[in-house]
C-alpha cells in the first residue's frame, strides 16, 4: 500500500484520431477509470443501484481542455492535448492508482475513441496531490487560529439534490453537508452529531461573495442536469439570533464547539479537492478546490 489514502492522480492525454464531442464526457472517463484500476476493485466499489448518489471512493473528472478546467468540445483533431483526473478516496483505490501511474498503457479508451497518454503524475499540476485523512485532521485541530473565512472554487459544474430538487447554487448547507457526508460515509467518523452540523452550517456560515455561472448541461446517454461554476466567499458566523430565539440549547452547543467547527468545516473545504462536492463526482461533476 502506498502511504497514502488521499491521491488525485492528472494523466495528460491526446487525441490519437480526429473525434467529435458534443457532450460531457464524464462517464467515458469513469470508464477509463474502472479500466485503470482493474475489473475486480471496479466491481467492489460500484452500488448495485446505477441511480444511488451515495459517496463512492473515488472521483472522476471529465474530459478537460490542455491547461483548463473547461471540457473539450466540438471537433477536435488528431493530436489535440487534454487531461483527465482520477482521484481515489481511500488506502485501496490509491494503492490500484499508483499502479496504473508505474506502469501506464499506451493509450486509454474514453468513450471509445483512443487517446494517447502523454504522462501521469501525482503533482507537477495545480490539480494532482497526494495526502492522508490523519494529516487533515490534525491540521484542523493544531490550526494556530480559527479561521474565519473559506474561499472555494467550483471548476467543474456542481449541482445538488435538495427537497426533491435539483440545485445549482453555493448554499453552505448543502455544500458541507455534501462534504460531512462523504467524510463520514469513507472513513465511519461523523465529524459532528447531525442535527448540530446541520445547524451549524445553516445558521454559522454564510454566502458573502459569489462569482458564479450556471450551465446547461448533457451527458452522453441523454441526461441532463443544471450546474454552476466560479468561486464562492463564505464567512462564519459566531452568534445567530435567529437559531437562539428558536432553539437556544441548540446554540448553545454549537456555541461551545465553535471554534471546532469551524476548523472542521475548513478541512471539509480541503478535502474537498479529493472528494468533490454534489451530485455525479463520479461521472465529471463537483470538481472543486479551497483557495487562499
Amino acid at each position: 500500500m502506498p502511504a497514502f489514502d488521499l491521491g488525485a492522480l492528472v494523466v495528460r492525454v491526446r487525441a490519437a484520431n480526429p473525434v467529435s464531442i458534443n457532450s460531457l464526457m464524464g462517464r467515458g472517463v469513469q470508464n477509463a477509470f474502472f479500466a485503470a484500476i482493474g475489473e475486480s476493485l471496479a466491481a467492489s466499489i460500484q452500488p448495485k443501484d446505477s441511480s444511488s448518489d451515495r459517496p463512492l471512493p473515488y472521483t472522476v473528472s471529465g474530459l478537460m481542455s490542455a491547461d483548463s478546467t473547461a471540457d473539450l468540445q466540438g471537433d477536435v483533431p488528431a493530436g489535440t492535448p487534454a487531461w483527465i483526473r482520477l482521484t481515489g478516496i481511500n488506502a485501496t483505490v490509491c494503492a490500484a492508482l499508483e499502479i496504473f501511474r508505474e506502469s501506464p498503457p499506451a493509450a486509454l479508451d474514453i468513450h471509445q475513441t483512443a487517446w494517447d497518454v502523454v504522462s501521469v503524475t501525482w503533482d507537477e499540476n495545480p490539480w494532482a496531490s497526494i495526502g492522508t485523512y490523519r494529516a487533515m485532521m490534525e491540521a484542523a485541530y493544531t490550526q494556530p487560529s480559527t479561521p474565519d473565512t473559506l474561499h472555494l472554487l467550483f471548476a467543474s459544474p456542481t449541482t445538488f439534490r435538495s427537497s426533491g430538487a435539483s440545485v445549482a447554487a453555493p448554499i453552505p448547507n448543502l455544500i458541507f453537508s455534501s462534504l460531512a457526508e462523504h467524510w463520514a460515509a469513507t472513513t465511519g467518523m461523523p465529524v459532528r452529531e447531525a442535527r448540530l452540523w446541520q445547524a451549524f452550517t445553516t445558521y454559522h456560515i454564510s454566502l458573502v461573495e459569489q462569482d458564479i455561472k450556471t450551465h446547461a448541461l448533457k451527458f452522453k446517454d441523454g441526461g441532463k442536469e443544471t450546474g454552476f461554476t466560479g468561486e464562492a466567499l463564505f464567512e462564519f458566523k459566531a452568534k445567530n439570533p435567529v437559531l437562539a430565539r428558536e432553539n437556544a440549547a441548540l446554540e448553545a452547543d454549537i456555541q461551545k464547539d465553535f471554534d471546532n467547527l469551524c476548523r472542521l468545516t475548513a478541512m471539509l473545504a480541503d478535502y474537498a479537492s479529493y472528494a468533490g462536492i454534489g451530485r455525479k463526482t463520479t461521472s465529471g461533476l463537483g470538481m472543486s478546490r479551497r483557495l487562499g
